[in-house]
């Protein structure tokens, strides 16, 4: 074999080996192609379903490389009308002032390749016939290429959902500076048993300025035993009793005297946290003066009526007794408790009672006194004849009408007129019987004059 056999057989080995290169080549390609194309799917699936709007563009002027879905969904466009060069402002903003200002703060914001200034969060978007949106945004530049990552959410229900809250919150504030209770927040302090010992002030409102006379200033982030110094041998134990509250988190109601304040206070007390409890309270100390005084009235009057023996009574305009004398419950044969709230029909005979109540709303509707002699059955079953003397009174706080009415027995008295009519009858009788005896008739008359003059009087 020659030389150039030798060659051209060699030269013909290396092109067949480099055509099988070529093909290793070409399929490694392909299956790169093929890895490309999935992984572009894979990633194009990812951006289309991704919970934000996202796109690559351009900025001056915006051309759009790519968007998904959700870009145009949160801006409330379609592609089409993204689909021309640069028309991203006027399409997004409409309104011109609003459109250049926001333009202007964008291209700016870019320009200073700052990442913290391109992000722009909440921005309202106005157009004619639809309500406002607010959308937050962002651009992330793509190191040496001219486009940008331009990202957006829809933010309107968080704008909205802050928006009630910090109207629920100035309302609140509003409720707690304003309120005409006084209002305190407090965290409880304990023992290494875990047992109260102190509690600090950690808000309060102007009313409890009012009700304690304690400044804000002066008492938050306190503890109450340096606020009030003392209070820890309170008879009223308002650390323990706060303590239970914020430990156990049970609410409590209660009306307490403060010594180290010298006020009575209505207090409810709840916990709004482990470890916390608030107090919602009024000073009741004008009330608990005004319900001290109406007890030693209500005794004094007791001990007024009482000393009267014949029975008295008082009943509303419902026609219930309302007060009653000793002489009256015994009068009833029936105990205050047992009479108090209740009326005539609950213990007489109905045909009595209607009358009662019959002479009993004459009084109340005319205003006049009324003295009535009646007949009355005692919880014996004995028929009583009374005399009932009624006068109307107007509770001055209330303008209610009430009766007072005071009772006497007077069944012996009758029963003695009655004897007395039956002798009388019996000497009359006896007197015209005796005619032709002077003398006795002399007498008799005297005794028949004597009686009547002794009925006239009663």
């Amino acid at each position: 074999m020659t030389e150039n056999q030798k060659t051209i057989e060699e030269l013909m080995k290396e092109i067949e080996f480099l055509r099988g290169r070529i093909q290793e080549l070409e399929a490694e390609a392909k299956e790169t192609e093929e890895k490309l194309k999935e992984q572009e799917a894979f990633t194009r699936t990812v951006m289309d379903h991704l919970p934000i709007g996202i796109a690559v563009n351009s900025i001056d002027p915006a051309v759009f490389r790519y968007m998904n879905d959700n870009f145009v969904k949160y801006y409330r466009v379609t592609r089409e009308e993204l689909a021309s060069p640069d028309v991203f402002w006027e399409v997004v903003y409409p309104n011109e002032a609003e459109r250049e200002k926001t333009r202007k703060k964008v291209f700016e914001d870019c320009a200073s390749g700052d990442p913290e200034r391109m992000v722009w969060n909440d921005v309202p978007i106005n157009r004619p016939g639809e309500k406002t949106f607010f959308v937050s945004a962002r651009n992330i530049p793509i190191p040496g290429k001219p486009f940008m990552i331009s990202t957006v959410q829809d933010t309107t229900e968080y704008v909205q959902i802050m928006s009630a809250l910090r109207e629920s919150e100035r309302q609140f504030r509003t409720l707690f500076e304003n309120m005409s209770t006084g209002f305190a927040l407090h965290k409880i302090v304990t023992n290494e048993k875990g047992e109260p010992v102190d509690y600090i002030f950690l808000a309060a409102n102007p009313a409890f300025e009012r009700e304690t006379g304690l400044k804000r200033e002066h008492i938050l982030g306190k503890r109450v035993t340096e606020v009030l110094p003392g209070i820890e041998n309170d008879p009223a134990d308002w650390i323990h009793f706060y303590g239970q509250v914020a430990i156990e988190r049970k609410a409590q109601t209660v009306e307490r005297y403060s010594a180290a304040l010298k006020r009575w206070y209505s207090v409810v007390a709840y916990s709004p946290a482990p470890g916390q409890f608030a107090a919602v309270f009024s000073d009741i100390s004008d009330r608990k003066r005004i319900e001290e005084e109406t007890e030693k009235a209500r005794m004094f009057l007791n001990a007024i009526i009482n000393t009267i023996a014949d029975p008295v009574f008082v009943k509303d305009s419902e026609h219930r007794w309302i007060l009653l004398n000793d002489a009256f419950c015994e009068f009833m044969g029936r105990s205050r408790e047992v009479l108090i709230g209740k009326s005539d029909y609950d213990f007489f005979p109905k045909e009595q009672a209607d009358i009662f109540w019959q002479k009993d709303s004459l009084a109340l509707e005319s205003g006049n006194d009324d003295v009535n002699e009646e007949k009355f059955t005692d919880a014996t079953g004995l028929e009583h004849t009374i005399v009932t003397k009624k006068s109307v009174f107007t509770l001055p706080w209330t303008s209610e009408k009430v009766l007072v009415g005071i009772i006497r027995d007077i069944t012996d008295i009758r029963r003695g007129e009655e004897e007395k009519q039956k002798h009388l009858h019996e000497l009359e009788v006896f007197f015209r019987a005796s005619l032709g005896r002077e003398e006795r008739i002399l007498e008799l008359k005297k005794e028949i004059n004597a009686l009547r003059q002794e009925l006239e009087k009663n």
